[in-house]
């Protein structure tokens, strides 16, 4: 999935969350900051539909609030 580049000066990366409700219950999936506009959630599985959303993080450590919430069904991927 990608985002949006945010073009605050005081951009630090990204998180990015993901819930198996819409709406809510949303847990963080990186560990460190993302400081590309795109990820990959190498942990998805094949068949389940899940709810991201993607907050910015700047210098001082604040955290935007959720971005507005994509929803992903994770395909069978083709041979």
């Amino acid at each position: 999935m990608d985002w949006k580049r945010n073009h605050e000066p005081d951009l630090a990366g990204y998180n990015v969350y993901r819930s198996d409700i819409m709406g809510n219950d949303y847990q963080k999936r990186n560990y460190s900051l993302i400081t590309e506009h795109r990820y990959v959630d190498e942990q998805a599985e094949e068949g389940r539909t899940y709810y991201y959303v993607v907050t910015a993080v700047n210098a001082s450590g604040e955290e935007s609030k959720y971005s507005n919430e994509i929803e992903v069904t994770i395909r069978r991927k083709r041979k």
